[in-house]
């Protein structure tokens, strides 16, 4: 990477170890005849740096709107009922998926709003037990008494609180 009109150029690289590149970096600035810089990356700077097209078919978004990126746990991708395989839940980079951060908050905020499981609550058709959550859609499966289940959306639900705007970038918010 040039900096500042070529006065300076990065070259990031990847190891599992410490490497010493003072003779390398002493070749490079005379073949380049400028300052030279060295910085070992981790696998997810490097997703960011290469880019690439993550499990959605979008561009990664570590290289598009994700800058900060924080934690990012387990608990993260069973609150959103992924599955515990490693394939499904991970990146490029072969770390935990970096739309797990961003779409968090927007799963955390659906649960604290919907009335969990077991629940009792009034619908458009009738009283009814929620059964199941879609957190991403708000949508709630309830079993009436005497019936079949229906999804039902939080709107519909006596007393329920509205909607809020989900994740700011992701696909799916």
């Amino acid at each position: 990477e040039y900096l500042l009109g070529g006065e300076r150029v990065i070259f990031y690289f990847t190891s599992e170890t410490r490497v010493d590149f003072r003779e390398l970096v002493r070749l490079l600035a005379q073949e380049f005849r400028t300052r030279i810089d060295l910085k070992q990356v981790g696998a997810r700077d490097q997703a960011r740096l290469v880019g690439d097209v993550g499990h959605c078919g979008l561009e990664l978004c570590c290289r598009t709107h994700l800058k900060e990126l924080g934690g990012i746990s387990m608990d993260m991708a069973k609150i959103q009922k992924h599955t515990a395989d490693p394939s499904k839940i991970t990146g490029r980079c072969g770390k935990l998926l970096c739309c797990l951060r961003c779409e968090y908050s927007t799963y955390k905020d659906s649960r604290e709003v919907l009335p969990g499981r077991g629940t009792r609550v009034q619908t458009p058709k009738g009283v009814g037990i929620i059964v199941d959550q879609n957190l991403l859609l708000r949508e709630l499966t309830v079993q009436p008494e005497l019936g079949d289940r229906y999804i039902v959306k939080l709107e519909e639900i006596s007393g329920a609180p509205p909607a809020v705007a989900g994740c700011n970038g992701c696909s799916t918010g």
